[in-house]
């Protein structure tokens, strides 16, 4: 009983490796392979002959997006969080200041 309740504790104190991946998160692309073959008529020396040419590719080779959410993040760092407050008051400011304009 006392083991459940030092490790619920331990979990509490300390940041979940779960909580800090939702403020980034990283997809990684798959590369697409590809191959194909290109051919056309051509002419050297008066003959005219069919000219053949083959190809083979992985686009991307290594491929991936990074997302960082702003508004997770400022609630680990306490500077981002009066820069969002002020991002917050200034699109509050302007959408009133513009009648509705902006939304």
């Amino acid at each position: 009983m006392q083991a459940r309740k030092s490790a619920k504790e331990v979990g509490t104190k300390t940041p979940s490796l779960l909580g800090r991946l939702n403020a980034m998160s990283l997809s990684l692309q798959a590369p697409a392979p590809s191959a194909g073959i290109n051919w056309k008529y051509a002419t050297t020396k008066n003959r005219v002959g069919l000219q053949l040419e083959g190809y083979v590719k992985c686009t991307p080779l290594i491929g991936g997006n990074l997302k960082i959410d702003l508004l997770a993040l400022g609630e680990k760092i306490p500077v981002y969080v009066k820069l969002i407050t002020a991002l917050d008051i200034a699109t509050w400011l302007a959408s009133k200041l513009s009648m509705g304009v902006l939304k």
